[in-house]
């Protein structure tokens, strides 16, 4: 009991400083260091989080641990850069802020780039083979699981549509978009 009290004063202690401190500012589709860094940098919470949703995983198959962090992310707040604290007023609709997953996780959500790096950060810690789907004005996460619907071909696997903000099933939610750009950090 002691330890998750420290844990809780400890999440809310970074949650305010991240919280208070402007984001890097990279554009949708810059370049690879910065996705690099947002996606494979110290992300010490998601870790966590994605240990602990995985741990009996010896007894799952891939679909279902995969289906574990996307009910995980889905279920997180969507929170509009327009409404985020954490964003300085002045900033607010020059750019698309991206969070570190440590950030939205500590945050409890974030908008499209944010939810999706997340998802795509934890099936990489879980081992499930995903990559980042850019479309325009939005962003999503294709994962390579058996799975129904709309899926893309990159790389000779098929990686089924998942969308982050909402809990929407795998595969769904992806048929609008006819342009598309895949990044697999």
């Amino acid at each position: 009991m002691k330890n998750r009290k420290i844990f809780v004063v400890l999440a809310i202690a970074l949650h305010f400083f991240f919280g208070s401190i402007a984001y890097s500012c990279p554009a949708v589709g810059s370049d690879e260091f910065e996705l690099d860094y947002h996606l494979n940098g110290s992300n010490t919470w998601s870790d966590w989080v994605t240990s602990c949703l995985t741990s009996s995983s010896q007894f799952l198959s891939k679909a279902e641990v995969a289906q574990r962090i996307i009910d995980y992310v889905q279920n997180l707040t969507y929170i509009s850069e327009d409404l985020d604290p954490g964003i300085p007023w002045e900033y607010r609709g020059m750019c698309d802020w991206w969070q570190t997953p440590d950030e939205t996780l500590l945050k409890g959500g974030g908008d499209c780039e944010d939810l999706a790096m997340l998802c795509y950060a934890m099936l990489n810690r879980a081992g499930i083979s995903a990559v980042i789907i850019l479309m325009p004005g939005h962003m999503a996460v294709g994962v390579d699981i058996p799975a129904y619907g709309g899926y893309l071909e990159y790389w000779g696997n098929q990686y089924f549509f998942v969308e982050c903000t909402s809990p929407v099933p795998v595969g769904e939610g992806g048929d609008g978009y006819a342009s598309y750009e895949v990044i697999q950090p």
